[in-house]
């Protein structure tokens, strides 16, 4: 079974009045905070919103927040919005508004209806987070996580269209792996390189078996060359 819920009494020492006073004061320090009428009219802009909006506070009194509508959003977002403030609950999301000089900025809003004698939403009470700067992160997270898989998908395309070279090209060619001790690891050859020394891919893989097929003069020096390259001496 759940207790009722019941509003707390202010802290020893301070008055309800007290508190609301500094309530408000918290909450202008913290938040965007517009009190509008039925209809959308603006009657009360704090400072932040002044200054994160670029408007004076007589510029927004009286003016519907249709002043700040940026375009990113459907008319279906306002919608919805209306819909459930109206209906006389609290509204929860995120908000791209423009600033007098046309900037784009975005509010993390609640919006919490306040009825009249009859019931209905008579005043709504805007609460509003400024969140441009984390929007500008996740979209650079986005563009750089898009642009690696691309990087990735052209990797692998060119890795591919290598592959079908190395495959099937009318030279013999190979390539050798390292192995993490920067040392040489397995051969690689193409099937004319096979044909040409007459060892199967897989035998051309052990590097003995190439030396074997090798001139010796011509193997002592591919052994100076390789191992000058591993040194980092020659490209």
């Amino acid at each position: 079974m759940c207790a009722a819920v019941t509003s707390s009494p202010p802290p020893a020492g301070i008055s309800v009045p007290e508190l609301e006073h500094w309530l408000r004061r918290a909450a202008d320090e913290h938040a965007i905070v517009a009190v509008t009428d039925a209809s959308g009219a603006i009657l009360h802009a704090n400072d932040r919103f002044c200054a994160v909006s670029g408007y004076a506070r007589e510029e927004l009194l009286g003016r519907n927040h249709r002043m700040l509508k940026s375009t990113r959003h459907p008319p279906e977002f306002f919608a919805a919005m209306w819909g459930t403030i109206t209906s006389g609950r609290p509204w929860h999301g995120t908000i791209c508004n423009l600033t007098k000089a046309g900037r784009e900025y975005w509010v993390e809003s609640t919006i919490l209806p306040i009825p009249g004698a009859d019931g209905r939403p008579a005043y709504y009470v805007a609460l509003r987070t400024e969140i441009t700067r984390l929007i500008q992160v996740e979209k650079i997270n986005r563009d750089l996580a898009t642009a690696g898989q691309k990087r990735e998908a052209d990797l692998k395309s060119a890795e591919a269209q290598l592959q079908i070279f190395f495959d099937h090209a009318p030279i013999g060619i190979s390539w050798r792996e390292m192995r993490a001790d920067g040392l040489p690891g397995r051969n690689n050859v193409n099937g004319r390189f096979s044909e040409l020394v007459g060892l199967t891919q897989e035998e051309a893989a052990d590097l003995e078996n190439i030396r074997r097929v090798t001139h010796p003069e011509d193997w002592a020096r591919q052994v100076e060359l390789t191992d000058a390259l591993y040194r980092g001496e020659i490209d």
